[in-house]
């Protein structure tokens, strides 16, 4: 099965790497061409600058491997599917919940499958929320941090990185909706960053669920930070620390099958929307900032 990437950056290389055990990585694309033929001298494949440019010339490709920055997922793999193809996209899926229904619907009219790159619901995390929903949790305190050491990292702009939610904590914030449930409402606190192009440094986030479990959720990125992924649970008999599911890694030779298995058996086309619901929840989070902090930042 024959394979693109398009944004040819860390991520990019474990999928490449991946790829090339189980299919054909033919091209890759980046806006710098000189990275982009860096990354593809290795597999022998070819390197475009733009993703128009791949989609015309490789007629080819049947998965699109969408590892470009966050603010340019929807674009990348809207224009994939529309191309005929289907599309793996690493996390975050996008950076807005209108964003993230319009590569839904995209994907239902073109007949593309879309897949999101994300650790799986695994026999330990269903083990821990078949606990949780028999247990009387009565609230909960997420404590997320993160040490960011470069300055130019895109990650730290608010576009194309969205938020420090979208760009650092995805994947610990999708296994606490996994766990508990999405957002359903959201007051928060965001210290301003000084450079208004930056994302925030830290916020705070009283979060209702839409069980009725309320609860808080902390970040803070800083050259100083430790990495710190904690979800405590208070329940009447005391409290109940999960933070070891925060920290779950992505399988991405089981993804990478799994895709290959549903496209070869022409399983029919049908995205599992539930990977909407970690963009929209984070969404809330930032739509609640207080109007004084808002104006500010």
């Amino acid at each position: 099965m024959k394979f693109a990437i398009i944004g040819c950056g860390e991520i990019a290389k474990v999928h490449a790497a991946t790829i090339s055990k189980l299919g054909e990585l033919i091209a890759v694309c980046d806006v710098d061409l000189m990275k982009a033929k860096a990354f593809a001298e290795p597999y022998q494949t070819t390197a475009y600058n733009t993703i128009d440019e791949l989609l015309e010339n490789e007629k080819d490709i049947t998965i699109v491997s969408v590892c470009s920055p966050n603010g340019f997922h929807a674009e990348h793999c809207i224009k994939s599917l529309q191309a005929g193809k289907h599309v793996l996209c690493e996390t975050p899926f996008c950076i807005t919940g209108a964003a993230a229904w319009q590569m839904i619907e995209t994907a239902k009219f073109s007949r593309g499958k879309l897949w999101l790159a994300k650790p799986g619901f695994n026999s330990e995390l269903l083990a821990t929320k078949e606990k949780i929903n028999s247990s009387s949790v009565q609230s909960f305190q997420v404590i997320l941090s993160r040490k960011t050491n470069s300055s130019s990292d895109w990650r730290n702009n608010i576009f194309p990185g969205g938020n420090a939610l979208l760009s650092y904590f995805y994947k610990e914030i999708d296994s606490i909706i996994n766990l508990l449930g999405p957002i359903d409402y959201a007051k928060t606190i965001m210290a301003p960053n000084k450079d208004h192009s930056r994302v925030e440094e830290k916020g705070v986030s009283i979060v209702q669920m839409k069980s009725g479990l309320c609860g808080t959720v902390n970040w803070m990125i800083d050259s100083e930070a430790a990495d710190t992924n904690s979800l405590t649970l208070v329940t009447k008999e005391g409290k109940w620390a999960v933070d070891e599911l925060l920290n779950s890694s992505t399988d991405y030779t089981s993804i990478y099958q799994n895709i290959i298995k549903e496209v070869s058996d022409n399983i029919s086309p049908e995205t599992d929307t539930s990977i909407v619901t970690a963009v929209e929840s984070i969404e809330k989070i930032f739509r609640s900032v207080t109007p004084q902090i808002a104006e500010a930042s």
